[in-house]
């Protein structure tokens, strides 16, 4: 885990490269993707600066930074722990996991968490870290091309997004009803059992019981992929499988309703 504790002054090196990686971002709504971003994308540096150099917003940070001391022993601590999770659940490798930077921000809901992946380096930000969530960015890093290899399957049971789009467009997960979204959604789905199956794998009434968390907000087929976790899991050399088996059970979670 990397905690900066200064502000660091940052520059577009090539700022057509950010536009390009931004435009190739498949599951993001392309509505998204406008002037209006450009625009403030430009514009951030500026602002950066400006509140870097406000008297008020140094006291402010200094204030921040003794807040954070207190706890990098346990931001430490929990990253720790997560790799070693990960690691010998997936039978993932030192090489193969990315660099991880905790982003503490004291005034955010304590119930979100924002995170950006620039190559092989996970940003998080969040108001309360915890093993959960950095679970959850580490296995899009671990499981992602895995998933991309399987978007066929997936796309074949874009039928499954509707009893949820409603939810998920709320949340931002959708943008129509078509198979990109669809694609997010299951995404995030799968995210959330394998994270929560990976954190209470020791204990199936834990981890049920957080699975049924996600399912009241509308992640409804959270609880089922989790069972296949519990299992059907067999590692990432049937990984393709396995997805196979986890859209077999949505189809019957969606078929309940």
């Amino acid at each position: 885990m990397t905690l900066q504790k200064v502000p660091v002054t940052k520059r577009y090196i090539d700022f057509q490269k950010l536009l390009n990686h931004i435009d190739s971002l498949g599951q993001v709504n392309p509505d998204d993707k406008n002037d209006e971003l450009i625009y403030w994308l430009k514009k951030l540096p500026i602002m950066i600066d400006k509140i870097q150099a406000n008297t008020l917003i140094h006291d402010i940070w200094l204030k921040y930074v003794s807040l954070v001391d207190k706890n990098v022993d346990i931001y430490s601590q929990l990253c720790s722990q997560s790799f070693s999770l990960v690691r010998n659940l997936f039978g993932t490798g030192e090489e193969d996991m990315p660099k991880l930077t905790i982003i503490p921000n004291y005034l955010q809901a304590a119930e979100a968490t924002d995170s950006a992946i620039i190559e092989d380096e996970i940003y998080i930000i969040t108001a309360n870290p915890d093993k959960e969530s950095i679970v959850h960015e580490l296995l899009h890093h671990v499981l992602d091309k895995e998933l991309k290899n399987c978007e066929d399957l997936i796309k074949e049971n874009k039928a499954l997004l509707e009893p949820v789009l409603d939810d998920m467009i709320q949340y931002q997960y959708a943008w129509a009803y078509d198979e990109g979204s669809w694609l997010r959604v299951f995404e995030e789905n799968f995210m959330r059992a394998s994270s929560i199956w990976v954190v209470f794998h020791n204990s199936k009434a834990k981890a049920r019981t957080n699975a049924k968390l996600h399912e009241d907000y509308g992640f409804i087929y959270v609880p089922v992929i989790l069972e296949e976790f519990f299992s059907n899991w067999n590692g990432l050399s049937n990984f393709r499988e396995f997805i196979k088996s986890c859209l077999r059970t949505c189809i019957i979670r969606k078929n309940v309703n």
